[in-house]
This record gives C-alpha cells, structure tokens and sequence, in this order.
C-alpha cells in the first residue's frame, strides 16, 4: 500500500469522520457559538495542542483521545438531562463502535498520522455540508 493511500483509508474510515466531527463540535463550532452568546458545552481549549504533543505515543495519544470522549459524552449526557425532551441544542454520542475504528486505524497506520489528520479534519468544514454552527445558530436554548 503506498503513503497516498494510506491517508485515504484513514480518512474516508467513517469512524474516524465521526470523531473529527466530535472534536470539530467541542472546539470550533463551539467557539462560534460563545462568540453568539448561545455556548451551551465546554470549549476544548488545548485538546489540538494536547493531541499534537501525544501523537508520537500511542499510548499517550489512546490517553488524550480516551479523556476527550469521556469529557464529550459526559457533557452531551449532561445537556440531556437539563432538557427533559425540551428543544433545544444537542450533540450525537460517540459510539464504542466509532472508537473500535479508530483504534484500528491507530494499531495498522500508527498514532501520529492518525492524530495530525484528527487535528486537520476536527478543525476544518466539510464543504458538502452546510455549516454545522450556522445550521444550529438559530436553535432555541
């Protein structure tokens, strides 16, 4: 398998989408919202730099992922009990199923490029999508 190659099946992996999208969620898209006055979940400052710095060591690297889960679940458990069925802005969970994919995309290409496309993806727009901090702008808390 050439290098080219190997970018693309970690990045075309659907796990690894979702999880780019959680990481884009907890940073970005949640800057933007404080930005309008609407921040409903913790801003992940630090969680690019702190990948960034692990990414040379899987099990390290396994660590910062491990506790970015647990702090993006938790809080996403969180806001659901404070809405009871109301309206309001929610995030999707991260699916054990999501992790497995990610492991294995670790265990077969290794944590660094792993790590450095997360950083990438979880903090640019996918342009086949509209914007996900526009679309839930208008949300009613």
């Amino acid at each position: 398998m050439n290098l080219n190659s190997k970018f693309k099946e970690i990045v075309e992996d659907p796990g690894f989408r979702v999880v780019a999208a959680a990481i884009r969620r907890s940073t970005v898209t949640e800057q933007y919202h404080k930005s309008k006055g609407n921040q409903v979940f913790e801003i992940e400052y630090g969680l690019f730099q702190d990948f960034k710095r692990k990414a040379s060591f899987p099990d390290q690297f396994i660590g910062a992922l491990s506790e970015f889960v647990n702090s993006y679940n938790a809080q996403n458990a969180r806001r659901e009990e404070q809405l009871k069925g109301k309206g309001g802005r929610r995030r999707p969970r991260l699916t054990v199923s999501e992790l497995d994919s990610v492991v294995e995309l670790i265990d077969k290409h290794g944590s660094e490029p792993v790590a450095m496309l997360l950083i990438a993806y979880g903090s640019a727009r996918d342009p086949r999508a509209p914007d996900e901090a526009a679309e839930t702008a208008a949300s009613s808390e």
